[in-house]
């Protein structure tokens, strides 16, 4: 019959049309906590709840008051609160969430034992495990951080040396003075921070000779050069107040003020320069100018010191080096006895200021003095290194500070 149907017109059976689609509701938004009132609401009654209680809101987003738990169920030592507080410390990192932890000691050796055997802790929570193996107090687990101190990454690998030593194994010191002579920066400067931070014998040591050895770079700069980084010990001082200072106090009669600074303050600090000292014929050397100008105002300013006044050149001029050198003009030009002082200030290129201290001593007929003002103040601020500056920072005599800044000076 089913040939039939179609040529008397049967109808054919329509499929039921599918249920409507029920509209899902979206969940409200969350209602933004303020911080303030979170800690108000939660510290003052911290001290009446249980560790199971506090074990829940250990997730709490607040540090203020996720800190505040820690430091809590550290004083309460719960055992249940052991496994929640590994999990806070592995998560952020809190210092106060370690600090609870060490209150547990060999307790912590078997479920940390998983922990360092899962291979997807990686990078820093691979790092943290090492740090909460440290506070074990347990030589069951000194395997599981031996295999931490040849990681690849150096984030790891130095915070297994320092567990190996609080463990008792002085072998992470020794691991860490071998990343004290790598060429790797960021291994060098966790290795070093990880040293002070242990502050024992054997690591005042290897830091003591890592000190030396850059120290040593100093001997490459003359020590008729004065160099000095004042910015280092405030760095709220600003490179043109040091530099007018200076130029107020020297008994020079002709003074070179040199490098990058000095050339934009040839453009934009005209006035303040000829403000401080009146008494003195100022020239400019701007970049717009081409060498044989600059070399034409620093030799009206050299002829104004040797005819007994003070003549002050600040900017551009072409060095000892360049292609087209500057001329021999440190000479007696006048009828007067002049001493010369080249003032370079916040150098980046260490041959331009040697090129400045040859010419100095080696050519000039008269008394010349060179000195260096660094702009170095902090690391991500300037040039200096996280490294050097914790170095600078060990640095207690002046002698040996002094000779630190000229290493820098010689790194440059």
């Amino acid at each position: 019959m089913g040939i039939f149907d179609g040529l008397f017109g049967k109808k054919k059976d329509k499929k039921a049309p599918p249920p409507p689609q029920l509209r899902q509701r979206r969940p409200p938004p969350e209602k933004p906590v303020d911080p303030a009132e979170a800690e108000a609401e939660f510290l003052p009654t911290i001290g009446e709840m249980s560790a199971k209680v506090l074990n829940r809101k250990l997730g709490e987003k607040n540090d203020t008051v996720r800190k505040a738990i820690e430091i809590r169920l550290g004083e309460l030592k719960d055992r249940a609160s052991m496994r929640p507080l590994i999990n806070a410390y592995l998560t952020h990192g809190d210092p106060e969430a370690l600090d609870a932890l060490s209150g547990y000691g060999s307790e912590m050796s078997s479920p940390m034992r998983e922990f360092a055997q899962d291979m997807s802790n990686v990078g820093e929570r691979r790092a943290r495990v090492m740090d909460i193996l440290a506070k074990t107090g347990d030589d069951q687990v000194l395997p599981l951080v031996r295999a931490g101190v040849e990681d690849r990454d150096p984030v790891i690998r130095t915070r297994a040396c320092a567990a190996l030593v609080a463990l008792g194994d002085m072998h992470g010191i020794g691991r860490l003075d071998q990343d004290l002579e790598t060429t790797d920066v960021q291994a060098r400067r966790l290795a070093l921070e990880t040293l002070i931070t242990l502050d024992r014998p054997e690591a005042r040591r290897c830091i003591s000779e890592h000190v030396e050895r850059f120290v040593a770079d100093s001997g490459a700069v003359s020590h008729n050069v004065a160099v000095s980084a004042p910015r280092l010990d405030d760095p709220s001082l600003k490179l043109i107040d040091l530099v007018i200072k200076r130029l107020k106090d020297v008994d020079q009669r002709l003074i070179l003020v040199l490098g990058s600074e000095p050339i934009a303050w040839a453009t934009t600090e005209r006035e303040r320069f000829q403000a401080a000292l009146p008494d003195a014929s100022i020239h400019f050397g701007l970049r717009r100018m081409v060498p044989e100008e600059q070399i034409a105002e620093l030799i009206v300013a050299r002829n104004a010191a040797a005819n007994g006044g003070t003549g002050v050149y600040m900017g551009m001029v072409p060095s000892p080096r360049d292609d087209l050198p500057v001329p021999h003009f440190l000479t007696r030009a006048g009828q007067s006895e002049y001493r010369a002082l080249i003032l370079y200030v916040d150098p980046h290129e260490y041959l331009a200021v040697q090129a400045w201290w040859h010419y100095a001593e080696d050519q000039t007929d008269i008394d010349a003095t060179v000195e260096v003002i660094l702009g170095i103040s902090r690391p991500g601020q300037s040039s200096i290194t996280e490294e050097e500056f914790a170095m600078y920072k060990l640095l207690k005599d002046e002698d040996h500070r002094k000779s630190f800044i000229r290493a820098l000076l010689a790194r440059l």
